[in-house]
């Protein structure tokens, strides 16, 4: 996978995450990883 690219997704689960909450932020970055 390109660094770029996960870039993206990490932008964009903040994004989501930030919309959703603190709580999902954590579970997101857990699941990503």
């Amino acid at each position: 996978m390109d660094m770029e690219r996960k870039e993206e997704i990490i932008q964009a689960t903040f994004m989501l995450a930030s919309k959703n909450g603190i709580d999902n932020v954590s579970m997101s970055q857990i699941a990503t990883h």
